[in-house]
């Protein structure tokens, strides 16, 4: 049920994709791409980058399952694993992967703290010398679910606005302090990025 539920929802929404011809760019000049996002965010992206393959880390607990089988009948590449179980396995996986394919990782899950970014994702950019694309998502309406993300579901028929920034470029050898000052400073951007898309829909509205 899960991915006819999303394919119809989002098949309603009015989309706007900023930021990935920037993205093209890179990719045409042989670099590998990791997107970041809040894990609140995944069903919206979930639609958008439906049926390419993005391997994406999704966690080993038991929701996890659920969500690997959808994002699995979506056209992606689920690894599973997580900052709390089954991570660091995982986080090598991806870093040494050599699939053509993008990476996709929610940096605060499974669990959180909602909006703090782990380092998971600095390693992975790091280690695999990819470029790391914080990328937010803002809908003019939408329901927040009461879980510890704040799960977000746009409602049919919304605005979906999604801003990709400026990606991030990590040193193959950076310790671990430069992974958790990588880490912050991921965590700004999204947070950064988010902010100004909510700006846009009040200065709408107004």
């Amino acid at each position: 049920i899960g991915p006819v539920f999303i394919r119809l929802l989002g098949s309603t929404w009015r989309i706007s994709l900023d930021g990935e011809d920037e993205l093209n760019r890179y990719r045409q000049r042989g670099t590998k791409i990791l997107y970041a996002f809040w894990h609140n965010r995944i069903l919206p992206l979930t639609y958008v980058y439906r049926n390419r393959g993005v391997r994406i880390m999704i966690s080993e607990h038991s929701d996890g399952e659920i969500i690997a089988r959808i994002v699995d009948r979506m056209g992606y590449n689920p690894v599973r694993g997580s900052t709390t179980k089954g991570g660091m396995k995982a986080a090598r996986e991806l870093a040494l992967d050599d699939s053509p394919y993008d990476l996709a990782i929610t940096p605060d899950g499974p669990r959180g703290p909602r909006q703090i970014a782990q380092t998971g994702a600095a390693y992975i950019a790091s280690r695999g010398g990819y470029a790391l694309a914080p990328i937010a998502v803002s809908a003019s309406s939408a329901w927040e679910l009461n879980s510890w993300d704040k799960f977000l579901i746009p409602k049919p028929f919304c605005r979906l606005e999604i801003a990709i920034g400026e990606p991030i470029f990590i040193d193959k050898d950076a310790k671990a302090s430069q992974l958790n000052e990588s880490a912050q400073y991921l965590q700004n951007r999204l947070n950064d990025l988010t902010e100004s898309l909510h700006r846009g829909y009040a200065r709408a509205v107004k």
